[in-house]
């Protein structure tokens, strides 16, 4: 049974530049595998267990390890920006395009859940690329605070 962690950055570096240590400890026997690593990744780390552990030791029953969060975090980012992104709506606004702004906040008038959930209509006067909108009036009164575009849907009359 063998045991793995990575220790570092480490600082300062290695005489060769690297900032990691890699350790492998076989818990019978007490045996150190170690190596100096520049950055820590999946290849890296299947590199030093096929040519420092397989290699001279065959395969091992079981390696103990963190559940290589460091090692999944990448893949991880990337799956879980997948799955953000397919459910994001994407929201194009117009310069006099009717909308409804969402009432965000409760008012001591509201009728609790069968109080109105969206004010309007309104017309669009201005997009900004961040996202925001600035609104008017339908009489052309403008509002003073930009909207962000997640909380106005269009109006169809």
């Amino acid at each position: 049974m063998w045991g793995m962690d990575v220790i570092g950055p480490i600082n300062p570096k290695a005489s060769n530049g690297h900032t990691f240590i890699l350790v492998a400890i076989d818990y019978f026997t007490k045996w150190v595998e170690a190596i100096t690593l520049a950055s820590v990744t999946a290849k890296a780390v299947a590199r030093f267990l096929r040519r420092d552990v397989i290699a001279r030791y065959g395969v091992p029953a079981t390696i103990i390890m963190d559940n290589a969060k460091n090692l999944n975090n990448k893949c991880y980012q990337q799956r879980m920006a997948r799955a953000f992104n397919a459910r994001v709506r994407h929201r194009d606004f117009s310069p006099g395009d009717l909308v409804l702004r969402k009432v965000l906040r409760v008012t001591p008038d509201s009728q609790g859940k069968f109080s109105y959930k969206y004010d309007g209509p309104f017309v669009v006067k201005e997009v900004f690329s961040g996202g925001a909108v600035i609104l008017s009036d339908m009489d052309g009164t403008e509002n003073a605070l930009p909207v962000i575009a997640d909380a106005i849907k269009k109006y169809y009359p």
